[in-house]
């Protein structure tokens, strides 16, 4: 009598396809939250720029007096600030910092422009928004009369109802 071997050499064509569509289920789920992950972290950079940019402006105010009297506003280009290590990918000629008084208190407006996003903080609202923002626009160079009075609109609410001159003063 004759013994036929039957050995099993490989993986047969469904073992192999369960494995490609677990393996795609698998990619399916972690792609968007590792992307996802990704994106917040960058978000999170940009608002730490936007604090950062508030910070120096509110200690550099004083000694060069940008204080604004009531219902003023002082915009400051970031490139007059002296920050450190900023994310290059950030405009510093494009973005501001704008220091208002609407009433009795000074606040501190941001507006951060890069290539792929723009940002706006204010530290009475503590509110911070990634891609939108009431002073998103950049600024024109020099920083004109449009730009000033755009900005005291959206900050004060209204036409007429504040004013916002540039520091340095632009000629």
């Amino acid at each position: 009598m004759k013994q036929t071997k039957n050995y099993r050499k490989g993986f047969t064509l469904v073992e192999l396809l369960a494995v490609i569509v677990v393996l795609g289920i698998v990619l399916l789920i972690a792609v968007p939250n590792v992307l996802g992950i990704i994106n917040n972290a960058k978000d999170g950079a940009f608002k730490s720029t936007a604090k950062i940019a508030a910070s120096t402006a509110k200690t550099q105010a004083l000694p060069n007096e940008w204080l604004p009297n009531e219902k003023e506003c002082i915009v400051v280009r970031l490139s007059s600030l002296n920050l450190e290590d900023v994310d290059p990918t950030i405009y510093l000629d494009l973005s501001y910092v704008a220091i208002v008084k609407p009433t009795n208190v000074t606040e501190y407006w941001v507006a951060l422009k890069s290539s792929t996003k723009t940002i706006q903080l204010t530290n009475s609202t503590a509110e911070l928004t990634v891609g939108t923002g009431a002073l998103s626009q950049p600024l024109s160079d020099p920083i004109g009369e449009n730009d000033l009075s755009t900005i005291a609109t959206k900050v004060f609410g209204g036409a007429g109802v504040g004013t916002c001159t540039a520091v340095p003063k632009t000629p």
